[in-house]
C-alpha cells in the first residue's frame, strides 16, 4: 500500500519536482557565479575578511528557498485533490487514515529532503574546493610573516562556518632563539588571529638546529630527494644524531593518504639517496599522512649557514 501511495504521489507532482529542482540549483548556480566573480575581482582574501569580520556568508538568498518550495510542494501536493474532493476518496482506501496522511506527508519531505541534500553538496563541493586551501594558505601566509618563524607544518583545520574555525599547527623556529622570546612570537600569533579574525589556532614551538651547516644540508638533500620521488612529499622535524660507526638522520616524511602503500618504497628510495650522498648516514624516516601540507619560509634558508661559510 506504501508503494502505491507514494506512486500516485509521484505521477501528481513529478513536474512540479522537476521545476522545483531546476529553480533550485538555478538559485544555487547564481549564488556560486556572484561569489566566484567576487573572488575574481577582490580576491579570496577579502572574501575571508568579510565573512570572518562581519559575519557574511554569500548564501543569504537562499535562506528563503526551501521555505518557498516546501510550501509550493505542500499546495501541489493537497490542493488540488481537496479541489476535485480527491482526498476524501483517497482516505477512503483500506488503510488507516493516519497512516495513509503520514504516507503522504513521508514522500514530500523525502523528496525536499533530497533536493535540499543535492543543493547543500553542490554547495559545499564548491566552496570547499576554493575556501578551504585558501584558509589554510592564509594561515600558513600570516604565521610566516612573524620574525622567528621558519617553517610550518601538522596544520589541521577544522571549519565548521564564518566564527567557527580552528586551527593547530607546529610553528619551526630556531633551537638557538632565546626560548621566552619565541613563545611570545607564538602568543602574538594565536592572539592576532583570535581578536583580528576570530579564528582559534594553537600553535606548538618545534625548535630546529639551524647553526649546523650538516644539518642544514641534509635538511636540503632530503627534501628535494621527497620533492623527486613525488612533488607532494615533504620532510620536517630532520635532526642528526651522531655515533661511531654512523650517523642517523632522523625525520618525519610527510606524504598524502594516497601514497600510503608506496610507505616503504619511498623509505627506501631516501636511504639509497642518503647512502649515495654519504656512506655514513642512516635513514630514521617516520612516515606521516599530511592534511594541508607542510610550509617553509624564506627566512629558513637565510638562517642555516652554508658548509662554506663553516
Amino acid at each position: 500500500m506504501l508503494r502505491a501511495i507514494f506512486y500516485k504521489e509521484w505521477l501528481k507532482t513529478r513536474w512540479y519536482y522537476l521545476v522545483a529542482v531546476l529553480l533550485s540549483l538555478g538559485f544555487v548556480g547564481y549564488v556560486l557565479l556572484n561569489f566566484f566573480r567576487a573572488a575574481g575581482l577582490k580576491g579570496i582574501a577579502h572574501l575571508w575578511e568579510v565573512m570572518l569580520l562581519r559575519d557574511a556568508v554569500f548564501v543569504d538568498l537562499l535562506q528563503f528557498v526551501p521555505l518557498v518550495v516546501g510550501l509550493l510542494f505542500a499546495v501541489v501536493q493537497f490542493v488540488p485533490e481537496m479541489q476535485r474532493k480527491c482526498l476524501k476518496l483517497t482516505l477512503h482506501l483500506p488503510c488507516p487514515e493516519l497512516r495513509m496522511i503520514g504516507a503522504m506527508l513521508l514522500y514530500g519531505v523525502l523528496l525536499l529532503g533530497a533536493l535540499f541534500a543535492v543543493s547543500l553538496g553542490v554547495l559545499f563541493v564548491a566552496f570547499r574546493a576554493v575556501l578551504a586551501p585558501e584558509l589554510v594558505r592564509h594561515i600558513a601566509d600570516v604565521t610566516l610573516s612573524y620574525p622567528g618563524v621558519l617553517g610550518i607544518h601538522d596544520m589541521i583545520v577544522h571549519d565548521y562556518g564564518p566564527g567557527r574555525q580552528f586551527a593547530s599547527l607546529h610553528a619551526e623556529m630556531a633551537a638557538s632563539a632565546d626560548v621566552l622570546e619565541s613563545h611570545d612570537t607564538i602568543d602574538r600569533i594565536e592572539k592576532y588571529f583570535l581578536e583580528q579574525e576570530g579564528l582559534h589556532v594553537v600553535i606548538h614551538y618545534d625548535p630546529i638546529v639551524t647553526d649546523d651547516s650538516e644539518t642544514g644540508e641534509a635538511r636540503e638533500f632530503f627534501a628535494a630527494e621527497a620533492k623527486k620521488l613525488d612533488p607532494r612529499l615533504s620532510i620536517h622535524d630532520l635532526r642528526m644524531v651522531p655515533g661511531t660507526t654512523h650517523t642517523n638522520v632522523i625525520f618525519d616524511l610527510v606524504l598524502p593518504r594516497e601514497l600510503d602503500s608506496r610507505t616503504s618504497e619511498l623509505k627506501h628510495a631516501l636511504q639509497e639517496a642518503a647512502q649515495r650522498k654519504n656512506p655514513l648516514w642512516l635513514c630514521v624516516v617516520t612516515a606521516e599522512n599530511s592534511f594541508t601540507g607542510t610550509f617553509a619560509s624564506e627566512k629558513a634558508k637565510e638562517a642555516e649557514p652554508s658548509a662554506s661559510e663553516q
